[in-house]
């Protein structure tokens, strides 16, 4: 008697049981499709002299989180013609991600440096950069951002430690001054064999760098002026 009073019931209601379970599926479905996101990721690895170390080209201490500071975001913005009511700086900094990668070795002596309650000051020479991106953004969003980021870092980078320390340049001026032909080759000639010294400590450094404009790297050019002042000069 009980069981058929159970069907009863269930036929009764059924229409709204059905409309009932639609209706959290519907909801369930928008909930996982407004949360889903999506991430677009890419390696950094420091590849000069004192980059294992943890320091930067001048010798301070390398710091990661210029990747995602104002001023980038800032010039990412305008570079991707973002709108600004919807994108600022600050949303954009929270939306970017960077994790260390470090080796074995590093791993072990982090371990050991927290079990005996020390403090564990990361020196990452090879970063993992990431940006998430909102479901209505898409994926394309998300590579786009972060290719502007990186592409903006790496000039920066370049502008703040690869291009200090200009070379100084006396032969410019040398047809205007009263030098004499033995006076002004010696200023060649100091003048050449400095450039080439730098351009040496240069590659030596940052062996990996080469020009955009170019593709020389520093070793190119040392070379090349190494060529002139054994053949042309010293001729």
């Amino acid at each position: 008697m009980k069981e058929l009073q159970l069907s009863r019931y269930i036929k009764q209601y059924l229409p709204y049981i059905i409309a009932a379970c639609l209706l959290l599926t519907f909801l369930v479905y928008t909930f996982l499709s407004s949360s889903q996101s999506y991430k677009a990721s890419a390696v950094i690895k420091y590849e000069y002299r004192g980059a294992a170390q943890g320091k930067a080209p001048d010798g301070s201490k390398l710091d990661v989180g210029e990747i995602k500071t104002s001023a980038i975001m800032s010039k990412v913005i305008d570079y991707l013609k973002l709108d600004k009511s919807q994108y600022s700086t600050d949303s954009l900094i929270s939306r970017i991600k960077t994790q260390d990668i470090l080796d074995k070795d590093e791993e072990t002596l982090k371990a050991a440096m927290l079990e005996e309650g020390e403090k564990y000051e990361p020196k990452p020479d090879t970063v993992i950069v990431s940006f998430n991106a909102r479901n209505s953004e898409g994926p394309q969003f998300a590579r786009k951002v972060l290719d502007a980021v990186l592409s903006t870092y790496f000039s920066e980078f370049g502008k703040k430690y690869l291009n200090t320390g200009a070379f100084s340049n006396p032969i410019g001026k040398i047809y205007s001054s009263n030098y004499d032909y033995v006076e002004m080759m010696d200023i060649i000639k100091s003048s050449t064999s400095d450039t080439v010294k730098s351009l040496w400590e240069r590659a030596e450094g940052e062996y990996s760098f080469r020009s955009s404009a170019t593709g020389y790297s520093f070793a190119d050019l040392a070379n090349r002026f190494t060529y002139i002042q054994e053949t042309e000069i010293a001729s």
